[in-house]
């Protein structure tokens, strides 16, 4: 088994532990983003669409409510059962961003939404997007903004420093740094076409319901790898303090990115 299937299955392992409370708790508070994407696309009736990185299908459901055809692929089995469920008529599939199974030329839009930064090989999984796209179409990528500007830094530091050693791999961050992005997807061979960032707040009704959330996203997985869920639970209760009202109420307030390209 080569390396990158053996990141994807791993990626796949850690996303799909928790795969309900993903799609239906932390998934839905991209929507802002994604709705941003799937206009900068151009997504309408019509527009043959993949998510790469689908997860449990949210952003394919708005994409589909556009007329779009729907296909996605995400390393977690488990999260593609909840996308197929949600949307039978898709196609999706379990695969990895290195290696599409998917014929060239095959979609007008081609859409990866915090999902680039964890492929083992960056300048690999953009050179499949862009093959996989149309000419003259689109390939739009979302990320995190810069730290500064993502007040959920703090409960990412506050897992890190729990840690006796930080696992491989990139984090969150990973692809933030100023036109970091967008020169990579330049030397691929597409063209930008826009840039753009959104407000993408993440907002709690109380710290249990932040901490079932925070707890099926992947590194938060890895991490109880490595130390207990007590330590783990302790750490974020601190760092979300400053950010949680008198009515018990949570908000981390982030600007998150996208950069869409034609190939």
């Amino acid at each position: 088994m080569g390396k990158e299937m053996e990141h994807s299955q791993e990626q796949g392992n850690l996303w799909g532990a928790q795969a309900w409370d993903w799609t239906y708790l932390f998934e839905p508070m991209s929507k802002p983003l994604w709705t941003a994407m799937l206009d900068s696309a151009n997504v309408q009736a019509g527009t043959e669409f993949i998510d790469l990185g689908c997860g449990g299908g949210g952003a394919s459901l708005l994409a589909a409510q556009r007329g779009a055809h729907v296909s996605g692929l995400d390393a977690a089995d488990a999260l593609i059962q909840i996308a197929h469920k949600r949307l039978p008529r898709g196609d999706f599939r379990v695969g990895d961003l290195e290696s599409l199974p998917f014929n060239d030329n095959r979609f007008d839009v081609t859409f990866s939404s915090l999902s680039l930064m964890f492929a083992n090989n960056w300048a690999t999984a953009l050179s499949e997007m862009k093959r996989v796209t149309s000419s003259g179409e689109r390939v739009t990528i979302g990320i995190w903004g810069v730290p500064e500007d993502c007040e959920y830094r703090h409960i990412l530091k506050a897992i890190a420093n729990t840690l006796p050693f930080l696992p491989t791999g990139s984090g969150p961050f990973a692809l933030s740094e100023r036109n970091l992005l967008e020169n990579m997807m330049i030397t691929a061979g597409l063209e930008i076409l826009e840039r753009g960032d959104v407000s993408v707040p993440f907002q709690f009704s109380d710290f249990e319901t932040m901490w079932r959330t925070v707890n099926s996203v992947g590194p938060m997985q890895a991490a109880k790898q490595l130390v207990s869920e007590e330590t783990l639970k302790t750490a974020i209760l601190q760092a979300t303090q400053p950010f949680q009202a008198d009515n018990g109420n949570i908000l981390f307030n982030n600007r998150l990115k996208y950069v869409t390209a034609v190939a």
